[in-house]
Order: structure tokens, then C-alpha cells, then sequence
């Protein structure tokens, strides 16, 4: 998977690395591809949308954020995160995933309102309630991150 840095210049081995995830020699050698395909993403080409029902696809998405995170690029990853809510709109832990990526760049009233939309989906998520209380306290709402807190709290001991 090391090539990704070689950027653009990587971008031209995608035919090849889709042809290898469709006719894997192995399955070492379909999950390289798989992996070298998150890690350009969102290079043209590199979602292998027409190969994964949906579901799967949005696993995928999903996966090639959490991968863009690991590499330092959040833009990408909340690029991955947008379309994987597009094919699973309720998945609570892909909202907050995206919106760990846009804390990461600043963007902290994004964060916030995937946080928001976290916690509509699974309301006993402790993590999003300690994450929305710590944005709340940044953008000075203090009443709003003093009842995050609590409630993340709460659940805590539940």
C-alpha cells in the first residue's frame, strides 16, 4: 500500500488494482487491492462502486475513511464518510466518524452536527455525548457541553 504517496502518479495503477480485486490470484492479493483502492481514494475510479451491493458499499466507503483518517487526510475521509451515509443514512458510528474527521480540519459546528445526528440515531452513545461536550465548550456554549458531559457521565455508569 505504500505507493499511495506517489499521489497522482499512483492514480494510473487503478485499472490494475480494480482488475485484481475482480480476479484476485489470492485473497492476500484481493485485499491488497482492496486496501490500495481505499488509500486512493477519492481518486476516479478507485470506489469500486459497480462491484458491492450497496450495504457493502457503504462498509466500504466507510472503511476508506477510517483508512484517509489513518494517512492525516481528513478531507478525504469526510469525502468517503458523506458517501457512505448516502447508501446507510442510519448508521450512527459512520456520522460519528465523519465528524471526528471535521474536528480534525476546525470544523467544529460540522462536527457538532454530526454529533447531533449520532446521538438522533443511538442516543446511549457515550462517546458522542464526551465529543459533543468538548465542541460545545470550544465554541463557548458551556450550559450545552456542562449537560453533554452529565449525560455522557450518566451513561458511563449504566
Amino acid at each position: 500500500m505504500g505507493f499511495w504517496c506517489l499521489g497522482e502518479m499512483a492514480t494510473s495503477s487503478i485499472p490494475a488494482l480494480v482488475n485484481i480485486y475482480t480476479n484476485p490470484p489470492s485473497s492476500d492479493s484481493k485485499e491488497s487491492a482492496d486496501s490500495s483502492l481505499k488509500a486512493l481514494y477519492p481518486a476516479s475510479g478507485a470506489a469500486i462502486r459497480l462491484l458491492l451491493p450497496p450495504q457493502k458499499l457503504a462498509e466500504w466507503f466507510s472503511d476508506a475513511g477510517e483508512t484517509q483518517m489513518n494517512l492525516g487526510s481528513e478531507s478525504n475521509a469526510i469525502l468517503a464518510f458523506s458517501d457512505a451515509i448516502k447508501l446507510d443514512p442510519t448508521n450512527d458510528a459512520i456520522y460519528l466518524n465523519r465528524a471526528s474527521a471535521k474536528i480534525q480540519i476546525q470544523d467544529l459546528a460540522g462536527g457538532l452536527s454530526d454529533l447531533s445526528r449520532t446521538i438522533d440515531l443511538n442516543s446511549s452513545n457515550q462517546f458522542a455525548f464526551s465529543l459533543s461536550g468538548w465542541c460545545k465548550s470550544e465554541l463557548q456554549d458551556f450550559t450545552g457541553a456542562e449537560a453533554d458531559f452529565t449525560t455522557a457521565i450518566k451513561l458511563g455508569h449504566e
